[in-house]
């Protein structure tokens, strides 16, 4: 007499959920969810986007700027930029990413940057028009515009461009 090991061994392929049988695995944000909140922001429907808006991570907020063209991106960013975590803008491609904070207000720009770690804020406005770059930076905090200006000193590649200049230093005899 032989005995399964595994309880799914006794599972006949009509008993397994027709999700299980789909060998496609979805990555990333549909179809269907991108264009939910294209409409939501044709309809003016503020609630609706900014709820969407809320649920995204990192990456999914850098694929929906990235797959929606250029005025529902540039209508999205100008009304709910601040929805979405400053982090997004550390995953999108450095030409989409220029494109999209050179669409925003300065105010809105620097309010990212101030949310982001010192290499990923240098990051994110090191391809910036230099004259936005000074407008940005004029609108930090004495703390965050000496790290930024500081990294912007360093050759492009250069470990002193790339590190974060945020440190804990803890006595030894701790």
């Amino acid at each position: 007499m032989t005995q399964n090991l595994h309880p799914s061994d006794d599972l006949k392929e009509q008993d397994t959920p027709e999700y299980l049988n789909d060998e496609t695995e979805v990555v990333g944000l549909s179809d269907a969810f991108i264009a939910e909140i294209v409409d939501a922001l044709h309809q003016n429907d503020t609630d609706r986007v900014t709820y969407h808006l809320r649920e995204l991570g990192f990456a999914d907020g850098a694929e929906l700027l990235h797959k929606i063209n250029d005025e529902d991106r540039r209508n999205l960013l100008e009304n709910y930029g601040e929805e979405f975590d400053p982090y997004v803008f550390s995953e999108l491609d450095p030409e989409l990413r220029k494109s999209a904070l050179s669409a925003m207000s300065v105010e809105k720009v620097a309010a990212i940057v101030s949310d982001l770690d010192s290499d990923d804020a240098l990051d994110l406005i090191i391809n910036l028009d230099p004259v936005f770059q000074k407008r940005i930076l004029r609108r930090l905090s004495a703390r965050d515009r000496v790290f930024i200006e500081e990294g912007l000193t360093f050759p492009e590649d250069s470990a002193g461009r790339l590190m974060q200049r945020e440190y804990v230093a803890i006595p030894e005899f701790w």
